[in-house]
């Protein structure tokens, strides 16, 4: 992570918190809301002069994530790529719920 872009990426999400992030540090347990992603998502834009999809900071949830799809923006993300840790919990834990709830529509609301 020693490209002058993760640099920039990393200095930017530290003038947002207040602190230096971890690569591995998922962004929303290193204290981001959707909106702090959503203006953190702006300046990255801004800063670099990429374009990127809203949802990128959400998908590639933290340093090492997010720079690696900035040098290779054609690589999946999350457990497509072996992510590991905090954000993949986080992620097996949205399909959880998102699937209990797909479940529950299905059934007719059973087991509530």
């Amino acid at each position: 992570m020693a490209t002058v872009r993760s640099a920039q990426v990393a200095k930017l999400v530290e003038a947002s918190l207040g602190r230096p992030v971890g690569p591995e540090e998922n962004f929303f347990e290193a204290g981001f809301d959707s909106l702090g992603l959503v203006r953190l998502h702006e300046e990255i834009c801004a800063e670099l002069g990429v374009e990127l999809p809203e949802t990128t900071l959400f998908t590639h949830a933290n340093l090492r994530a997010l720079t690696e799809y900035l040098e290779n923006p054609d690589q999946p993300a999350g457990a497509e790529r072996g992510m590991t840790g905090a954000a993949d919990r986080r992620t097996r834990v949205t399909r959880s719920r998102r699937d209990a709830r797909a479940r529950a529509r299905r059934d007719g609301g059973a087991g509530r």
